[in-house]
């Protein structure tokens, strides 16, 4: 895409005021045409890698996604749809004991997509992908595929 994440000072003056640049109103655009959206990426450091964050600093701006009336937050993504994908290292067994997939839901799944009125239709965990093979992807296309059913 080549996108740039990088949220700058005069992104933030911007969406003060209700502007933003071609390049987000065109991730804007396509998000609001759409009625599902799939987020697909791994978890670094325990979290969204950092392209995918500045993407979601940048186009999930105030007044696009989210805003304030009376002091209450209100998502402005409400009808919309997301699934996510993650694929992280560690086996399930070790996310679900450590708590991290609570966590990863939490902040991403609540903290982002939900506050910004995103219903999050299905959140996958893919366990050990540095490791996966033709078999584990396989696996992985039909919990996907039959989750979506």
């Amino acid at each position: 895409m080549d996108f740039n994440p990088v949220l700058s000072s005069q992104d933030i003056a911007g969406q003060r005021i209700g502007k933003v640049d071609e390049d987000v109103k065109t991730e804007q655009h396509y998000i609001t045409w759409a009625d599902c959206i799939t987020f697909i990426h791994p978890i670094w450091w325990t979290g969204l890698p950092a392209m995918l964050k500045g993407y979601i600093d940048r186009v999930f701006s105030y007044g696009f996604a989210y805003r304030y009336e009376q002091g209450v937050q209100k998502g402005l993504l409400a009808g919309k749809q997301a699934i996510i994908i993650n694929t992280h290292g560690k086996s399930q067994a070790e996310y679900s004991e450590m708590g991290m997939d609570k966590a990863l839901s939490l902040t991403s799944d609540k903290g982002i997509y939900t506050y910004c009125g995103l219903a999050v239709k299905q959140h996958f965990f893919f366990d050990k992908a540095d490791r996966a093979d033709v078999k584990t992807i396989k696996h992985w296309t039909e919990q996907i595929t039959s989750k979506m059913k």
